[in-house]
């Protein structure tokens, strides 16, 4: 009866290092998948407050300014508040979860939509 104890404290033990190091392992690459994110820049269209379009480096954003998303969708390594449309958002290497998100624009978004920043207004963090 003792021999069986030490059978299943040996799978116990395997099994749990094995998890633990699996563990570690998606961490540590999710972690180097983030900071590879981070370093990203990418080139997206702002609105200005004349009305025009101007094209400026995502390391360049700050906040208040209005970006034009395309309608083919893009890969963009920002916090970003959704003021008009819809669009679908996969936020997996963030939250885990596997499904992208249906998300839908703040309440009162058409007033934001009216008030857009200038460049004068723009103040890096």
């Amino acid at each position: 009866m003792c021999d069986n104890y030490y059978y299943f404290a040996g799978c116990i033990l395997v099994i749990s290092l094995i998890s633990i190091g699996l563990s570690l392992y998606e961490t540590r690459k999710q972690s180097v998948t983030l900071r590879n994110m981070v370093k990203m820049s990418v080139t997206v269209r702002v609105r200005l407050s004349s009305g025009e379009e101007d094209m400026v480096s995502s390391v360049d954003l700050v906040p208040g300014d209005c970006i034009l998303l395309p309608s083919d969708g893009m890969l963009l390594p920002c916090d970003a508040a959704l003021i008009s449309g819809e669009c679908m958002v996969n936020e997996s290497m963030l939250t885990g979860e596997s499904v992208p998100e249906m998300k839908t624009p703040l309440p009162g978004g058409s007033e934001a939509a009216d008030t857009l920043y200038s460049h004068g207004d723009r103040k890096s963090t």
